[in-house]
């Protein structure tokens, strides 16, 4: 108890420095010490390791069974920075960025699709000496996390499914119906002021957010729109190679599904497709929550996870 109120008085130290730095001025410096200090509460450590093309970001920390965390389009390892903080008393939390994302490479000229990101990940892990893992993953990463334990089950010991994209449930939502329709590209930003849009999109109910941080995130999404943008037609264009309901059969590891009952993004219709081709999976629909269910609802979806994982 007495650590868990350090890491909270560490946290609102944090947010109250951002202030003190007078963040409208700097606001991507104090983002950044905000995110460090955050880090640091949560243990886990800043880690770079090169795989072939690419220089990999990732935090890690923590001991137990390896959980890797994987983030979804147009987002970074941050997602899951406030779930790290209970996460890492538990196991071995690791969050990379993925390539293309965050503070990972990213080449003009890489291939960004589903299976490209599996062996990437692969890599990764490799080459930090991981041989089989427990996997999350949200959006796009759950596409991918799940990708990868049809592709390798034998290295996953579990899957965690935040809103996993990835089924033809897809098609109905906002954001595919926005592209299709208008060719809008509405969860990336393409210039100051889209942020707070985005954020309305994939949240239920957005939380305060220190400026340091809203204006450093639409500042490094708006300066990635390009790259982003091409990903998106990617994935569009390649939907069928990359679609996830013929590889779920393959998957042999035990899953946890949750979905916020506001998705715009990924309906929760998505969560009864994978439910179906993932026999004994369990499922979780929140209530009052988005696209984001480790933002949004931390607590509870932390606890509905290690209670999970202690029924295995």
């Amino acid at each position: 108890m007495a650590m868990l109120v350090l890491d909270v008085a560490v946290v609102l130290a944090a947010l109250a420095l951002a202030g003190w730095l007078g963040s409208r001025l700097a606001p991507e410096p104090a983002a950044r010490t905000v995110i460090d200090l955050q880090r640091r509460a949560a243990r886990l450590r800043d880690c770079r390791v090169h795989i072939d093309g690419f220089e990999i970001a990732y935090w890690d920390g923590g001991t137990g069974a390896p959980l890797v965390l994987v983030h979804g389009m147009g987002a970074s390892r941050s997602t899951f920075l406030a779930a790290a903080h209970g996460l890492a008393r538990h196991y071995r939390v690791i969050i990379p960025d993925l390539p293309g994302f965050g503070d990972s490479e990213k080449p003009a000229n890489a291939d960004y699709g589903v299976d490209a990101q599996v062996d990437y990940l692969d890599q990764f892990l490799t080459a930090i000496g991981i041989k089989t893992a427990h996997f999350g993953g949200n959006s796009l990463g759950g596409w991918i996390a799940a990708a990868y334990a049809a592709r390798f089950p034998a290295k996953v010991d579990s899957l965690w499914l935040l809103a996993a994209a990835g089924t033809a449930d897809l098609w109905a939502s906002a954001a595919t119906k926005a592209y299709l329709d208008h060719q809008d590209y509405v969860l990336l930003v393409r210039r100051p002021g889209d942020f707070r849009r985005v954020l309305e999109l994939i949240l239920y109910r957005v939380p305060p957010i220190p400026y340091c941080i809203v204006k450093a995130m639409e500042l490094r999404a708006a300066a990635n729109f390009e790259l982003h943008r091409k990903m998106f037609d990617d994935l569009v264009a390649r939907a069928t190679d990359f679609q996830i309901e013929p590889r779920l059969p393959d998957v042999r590891a035990p899953a946890l599904l949750v979905w916020g009952d506001h998705d715009r993004i990924v309906p929760p219709s998505a969560m009864a497709t994978y439910h179906a081709l993932l026999p004994g999976s369990q499922t979780i629909l929140l209530p009052n929550v988005g696209h984001v269910p480790q933002i949004e609802a931390t607590r509870r979806v932390v606890t509905d996870y290690l209670a999970f994982r202690q029924r295995l």
